[in-house]
This record gives structure tokens, C-alpha cells and sequence, in this order.
């Protein structure tokens, strides 16, 4: 089923091992060619360690504070890695050079 997000921002649920939901607010891309939604952080984040552990995840649009904009919807997340990983950082940044690139640049 096709999607649409309009904002820049959207609050990503994922998992405890206990079930409890954590909720964070990201900005995405929304890659429709691909019909996912991209979003980048560190490697070591636990949001990364809880993907990892439970691929289950879901989504809202919402504001810049983390308030919803929209319907919640369930997906599943994976880390990225090799070209395509490289191809998603690119449509990410491209996107938000500012908090997609500098945060890159200041981990090296």
C-alpha cells in the first residue's frame, strides 16, 4: 500500500526487549522510488542496537518537537550497509545537508 509523507520529520518507535515502545524524533527522506523511509544516525545509537535486536518498528509524521502529524503506521527497519548504504547517505544528505553531512563530518 502506497504512502505519503509531507513533513521533514517523523517519530520512530522502536523496541525494548521488554516490548516498551521508545519513541524518537528523526528527520527522514522519504526514498519513493525504493518506497522506503530513510533515516540516518550513529552506528552505536540504541535506537541502531534495538533495530537490530527487533526489526519491528513504527512510524508517524510529525513536527520538529515530536508532536503527531499523522497516522501511525508498522514497518520493519534494517541497518544499511555496502553500496547501498552509500546510496541512502547520499539521498540523505542530499536532502538535509546540514543535519544529514555535518554530523557525518564531525565523527571522523
Amino acid at each position: 500500500m502506497p504512502f505519503q509523507l509531507r513533513g521533514k520529520y517523523i517519530n520512530l518507535y522502536t523496541f525494548r526487549r521488554n516490548g516498551q515502545p521508545v519513541k524518537t524524533t528523526v528527520l527522514f527522506y522519504h526514498d519513493r522510488d525504493g518506497g522506503r523511509v530513510l533515516v540516518h544516525t550513529g552506528y552505536r545509537s540504541g535506537k541502531v542496537k534495538r533495530i537490530m535486536r527487533n526489526p519491528e518498528v513504527m512510524i508517524e509524521e510529525a513536527d520538529i518537537f515530536g508532536r503527531p502529524r499523522g497516522p501511525r503506521m508498522r514497518g520493519r527497519a534494517r541497518v544499511l550497509e555496502g553500496d547501498e548504504r552509500s546510496r541512502a547517505l547520499g539521498l540523505v544528505t542530499r536532502c538535509h545537508f546540514v543535519c544529514g553531512y555535518l554530523p557525518l563530518w564531525l565523527q571522523r
